[in-house]
């Protein structure tokens, strides 16, 4: 089931505490002082009108002011009530990891953990291959960012993953994590080899600058061509004048003839 959003809750409390959104605001008042969070008129029009949804410590700070529960904030089915006696902070990372869930078997994904240890879970698709994998502190922060930019997808959760993965493999290396202590392994040709988190990271840092700076060098490249060519047309129109005026002995070259020939050759929009 499609869970609501921020934006319906906050509208279904004003409606229901007749509360307008600058009640809300001095509501917030005490507690952004209290943990030094600044959270203004333009930031709730936002999350009531559905534009933006509130990152987590605004959150927090609407759960609080309004003695709601932040996941029933968020839109997710749980009780509205705010439990003092529960960690809303895991209250909130059971919601999302639930949602996230919904969101990957909707477009034919597994979200697996183990369950000895639940803060580390595997993304595998229907078929039983690995695509990604995450501790829950990675996870959530991606979904945070997807959802305040107001669209979450499969996809887009495990793209930055799956997409140096499927270089990796274009290029003959496969990235396995399903040994027991979630360590990466390389596959390739004669065999694999276990590697941790950070050189994994690293190959991605050093794919990601190589690339980066082999496609500035080409821009640059193109770029110098491009004010190559401009200056070697000027250079021909130049000389075609000058050939023109020797051949001419018919009239008189002016001034104003001299500065039109010169306002065309700095006009750069001619030699494009």
């Amino acid at each position: 089931m499609e869970r609501e959003n921020t934006s319906i809750r906050l509208k279904k409390i004003m409606s229901d505490r007749n509360l307008r959104q600058v009640d809300i605001l001095e509501l917030c008042k005490p507690y952004c002082a209290k943990y030094n969070i600044k959270l203004g008129r333009n930031d709730l029009s936002q999350y009531v009108s559905g534009k933006v949804e509130p990152g987590q410590k605004k959150l927090t700070i609407l759960g609080m002011a309004l003695n709601v529960n932040e996941a029933w904030l968020m839109g997710f089915d749980v009780p509205m009530e705010r439990d003092n006696y529960t960690d809303q902070n895991l209250m909130n990372r059971d919601a999302i990891i639930e949602d996230i869930d919904r969101i990957l078997q909707k477009d034919g994904y597994v979200l697996l953990y183990e369950t000895t240890d639940d803060d580390y879970f595997i993304i595998k698709k229907s078929y039983g291959q690995t695509v990604a994998g995450f501790y829950d502190y990675e996870l959530i922060p991606r979904y945070d960012a997807l959802r305040k930019k107001g669209k979450v997808t499969a996809d887009l959760l495990i793209a930055s993953e799956t997409s140096f993965f499927r270089y990796l493999e274009s290029i003959g290396y496969y990235i396995g994590r399903d040994n027991l202590e979630h360590k990466p392994y390389i596959q390739y040709n004669n065999g694999a080899i276990v590697i941790n988190d950070n050189i994994l990271n690293s190959i991605r840092t050093r794919i990601d600058t190589y690339s980066k700076t082999t496609i500035d060098s080409i821009i640059l490249k193109l770029h110098e061509e491009n004010i190559r060519e401009k200056r070697v047309k000027k250079e021909q129109f130049a000389q075609s004048l000058l050939s023109a005026a020797h051949e001419r002995t018919d009239i008189e070259v002016t001034d104003e003839m001299r500065q039109h020939d010169d306002d065309i050759m700095n006009d750069d929009s001619e030699w494009e």
